[in-house]
């Protein structure tokens, strides 16, 4: 963030940031409680999740270091409109709302990534919202999968970040029908799967069910 940054910018962020770490599976943010400060993950991971009840909630999206939780809300609502929870041990930069907002006036490049992140964040809600709505399971379950494979640098061996009922959630359907899903692509040969252990054997096949829903 800094590096976009003038040099009265950065002192300004400089004196106002603040650091805190979160261990695993502690909540960041709650749905609904006051927007005060911007936070950027400086390391770790995060599940964005929206609570439709509070045994099932939906996990909208996760969020990894150098991005802004949450930012349209920071624009448009006084009130965090989801609930942040830490899925890896995380750290997060904390900025007084008002002091990001002075920053975000007076520093045009750092304006223009802001537009630009904000931008991204709206068309990535917009085609999960699509294709939730019209994709069959084994299409949202390969987004799911592919999904994962950007976060991790498209390397093709990782470790999957959710657990079966998180990541169930992540797809919009059952725990049940997520892991029998995930059977097919295995025995398939589209993946390897042990336990949360991923491999792509075909990424290829993976990107048509992706595009064909």
């Amino acid at each position: 963030m800094t590096e976009l940054l003038t040099p009265e910018g950065k002192k300004i962020y400089d004196n106002a940031v603040y650091t805190l770490s979160y261990k695993k599976g502690e909540v960041i943010f709650k749905e609904d409680s006051p927007i005060n400060q911007v936070k950027i993950v400086i390391k770790g991971l995060i599940k964005v999740c929206r609570n439709q009840t509070p045994s099932k909630p939906l996990i909208i999206q996760l969020q990894g270091e150098g991005e802004y939780l949450e930012l349209s809300s920071v624009f448009n609502n006084r009130n965090h409109s989801v609930t942040a929870v830490a899925i890896e041990n995380t750290v997060i930069h904390h900025i007084a709302i008002q002091t990001f907002f002075t920053l975000y006036h007076n520093n045009p490049s750092f304006n223009e990534e802001i537009s630009r992140k904000i931008a991204h964040s709206n068309q990535y809600l917009l085609k999960q919202l699509i294709a939730r709505s019209i994709k069959r399971l084994p299409g949202r379950v390969a987004d799911a999968i592919l999904y994962f494979y950007k976060l991790n640098k498209q390397s093709p061996s990782f470790t999957l970040p959710l657990s079966r009922p998180e990541m169930a959630q992540f797809v919009g359907t059952t725990k049940e029908s997520l892991i029998r899903t995930l059977m097919e692509f295995k025995n398939d040969k589209i993946i390897d799967l042990e336990d949360r252990d991923l491999t792509i054997n075909s990424l290829e096949i993976l990107q048509t069910l992706s595009r064909l829903g």
